[in-house]
């Protein structure tokens, strides 16, 4: 099941709590598949200096209401993106030159509070993991940024490893070998 851009009202529909029979039958399909459901998704830009952002963390934040009425204790989503100060869109800057993207990049930082909120409502929901796809156009985009936000937000913010990212980001597909013992720090 995915929420987000594309459906935005399945957590509405499924998360109604007049729809606990909804839910029940759901969840039977699948078990009757001989399957589970291990995670909700929604991907959006909660973030988003515009109207959409407040949309996003609106789907957001249902999903994560939706999330133990079946069962789950994980949400997958994008970190999203804010532009810089009084911006109408995202921007997405990695490096610090030339220098004025420097003071972008620490503005665009400022946006933990809305992770510290967001992970105080997923915990209050019985949601103990929000899992970040590491993504381009995103503020989490990496291992350091996804550390960066773990760092202020707390162990409910990890880390949602999707294979195929490594190959559209260059990376080798396959997992590294690892370092030779004499190249290895002594325990």
């Amino acid at each position: 099941m995915v929420l987000g851009q594309p459906a935005r009202h399945e957590a509405d529909a499924v998360g109604d709590s007049r729809q606990a029979t909804a839910r029940r039958e759901l969840l039977a399909k699948v078990a009757e598949r001989g399957l589970a459901i291990s995670a909700l998704t929604c991907s959006g830009n909660p973030l988003h200096p515009g109207p959409s952002g407040r949309e996003h963390d609106q789907v957001a934040r249902r999903t994560i209401a939706l999330a133990p009425l079946l069962g789950i204790d994980r949400v997958m989503m994008m970190s999203g993106l804010p532009g810089g100060p009084g911006d109408a869109n995202p921007h997405w800057f990695t490096v610090s030159w030339p220098p004025e993207t420097t003071q972008i990049l620490e503005w665009q930082w400022t946006e933990v509070p809305y992770w510290r909120d967001l992970v105080a409502h997923s915990r209050d929901r019985g949601v103990p993991k929000l899992a970040l796809e590491m993504h381009a156009h995103q503020a989490v985009y990496n291992v350091p940024t996804l550390l960066r936000l773990r760092e202020e937000g707390g162990p409910v913010v990890g880390a949602n490893f999707d294979p195929s990212h490594r190959m559209w980001m260059g990376a080798a597909w396959f997992l590294p070998r690892p370092a030779p013992s004499r190249l290895r720090r002594p325990s």
